[in-house]
């Protein structure tokens, strides 16, 4: 079997940034946000990969590095001179730096500890390049109340359904009433304190759930509306 020994890049060299030559056919765009975004991480972390040019100077990776140091007003690029690529070799690399980085996936329960150890740090995360709505999601972590997907869907009611107003259903310490929120009299079968000390707030269902805090009593009144009579 032939050994397969790839071409090292020779040295990391620091030239001019106007020698740098963009490619006019570069199919990679880069907005004016992700610009500032690299611009951002320049400006924290320093230039750390350089971009990889021909050996007349025209860019094969790294035109968004380029323009992100244009905005930062700075005169210099460290840059790799791939001398040993053809035409069509660097053409083709150019699709490839860009498509093979998309093809990983992440961890999202070891990035969200990451990104939370980063937060209890006061790190700024906005220069890790996700938006503010990604790190909300990722910020909220993966903990044992996350929802699968359908968790939350409500079946529809049955032509014959099991219960009827006036049930009071026992669902370990819990209890799930077929009854009219409004009516004290079904309210007070299962409250723990006089009805008087129950505000407008507390008497919807989805409200005493969250009162309850518990996983199962929201389990149970999904489940249960599958075989309930509306009362009112």
């Amino acid at each position: 079997m032939t050994e397969i020994i790839p071409c090292m890049p020779g040295a990391v060299h620091t030239w001019p940034l106007d020698r740098l030559k963009p490619y006019v056919r570069n199919a990679k765009m880069h907005g004016a946000d992700q610009v500032a975004k690299i611009a951002a991480s320049m400006a924290e972390f320093g230039w750390t990969v350089p971009c990889l040019v021909a050996d007349d100077g025209e860019l094969i990776a790294g035109h968004g590095r380029v323009l992100a140091a244009e905005q930062l007003g700075l005169r210099e690029a460290p840059v790799i001179v791939l001398g040993h690529l053809t035409d069509e070799q660097r053409r083709a690399y150019r699709i490839a730096d860009n498509k093979l980085t998309e093809l990983g996936e992440w961890d999202e329960i070891v990035l969200s500890e990451e990104l939370q150890l980063l937060a209890s740090e006061d790190f700024d995360l906005s220069l890790i390049g996700f938006d503010d709505g990604e790190l909300d999601a990722l910020l909220s972590g993966l903990d044992d109340e996350t929802d699968t997907e359908g968790e939350d869907d409500i079946p529809e009611p049955t032509d014959d359904p099991v219960s009827r107003p006036g049930d009071l259903w026992l669902l370990g310490n819990h209890r799930l009433l077929c009854g009219c929120w409004p009516v004290p009299r079904q309210i007070s079968v299962f409250a723990t304190r006089p009805i008087t000390s129950i505000t407008p707030e507390a008497r919807g269902p989805n409200r005493l759930a969250r009162g309850v805090g518990s996983r199962t009593m929201r389990l149970a009144m999904r489940l249960a509306s599958s075989f309930m009579m509306p009362a009112c």
